[in-house]
């Protein structure tokens, strides 16, 4: 995103821009946890005036609505802006992750004392990446989602490519990438099964 002037004679600044990051599911379960999780990786974010960003999370697989609009569409915006609250906030978070470098290689320090400061430095940095974020999160892939499916009268096919690009996993699949991950790439997995030439080694 570029949030400089358009015009013929402007001049383009780089640090005008911005982006919008995202991820698409296609699991048929929602995930809770998917778009608080979407960071604004690769964007250079001024510690003053940091530039908003969009961060969209499409879970095609997934069917229910969530609960807070009851729809399959939700958007969160984002807090009023309050000046050095994010040079706070990434100093903060910074602060988090010394403080768990310093104590984690430490014999006295407990599994449950480390676990505390990562949610400590988890905590920190969702804070910081909240500052001038907003978000769209949408379920389902029909047209009464994604309207411009029936403007483009491309229905059928957007239907198509899905089920052809990453067809569902089973029962079975989800139980095995869990307790054998690398199953996921063998010749069989549906993980791979879109591939018209898939070369490599069975690894278990």
């Amino acid at each position: 995103m570029y949030m400089g002037p358009v015009v013929a004679e402007a001049i383009f600044e780089p640090s005008c821009l911005s982006a919008v990051v995202g991820q698409v599911k296609y699991k048929v379960a929602g995930d809770k946890k998917a778009e608080p999780a979407i960071r604004p990786l690769g964007i250079p974010r001024d510690l003053h005036q940091p530039l908003p960003y969009l961060a969209l999370l499409m879970e095609l697989g997934n069917e229910s609505r969530y609960q807070e609009t009851h729809s399959k569409a939700k958007t969160a915006v984002s807090e009023p802006l309050t000046p050095g609250l994010f040079l706070q906030r990434t100093r903060q978070h910074r602060a988090a992750l010394d403080e768990l470098e310093l104590y984690q290689n430490q014999q006295q320090m407990t599994e449950a004392m480390i676990k505390k400061l990562k949610q400590k430095v988890a905590a920190a940095r969702q804070l910081a990446d909240s500052y001038n974020r907003y978000s769209i999160s949408v379920r389902g892939a029909s047209s009464d989602v994604y309207g411009i499916l029936q403007t483009a009268k491309i229905v059928d096919q957007f239907d198509t490519l899905l089920k052809v690009t990453m067809p569902p996993p089973n029962d079975r699949d989800r139980n095995i990438q869990y307790m054998r991950p690398l199953e996921r790439l063998s010749r069989e997995s549906n993980h791979t099964s879109w591939m018209s030439e898939y070369v490599g080694t069975r690894m278990v």
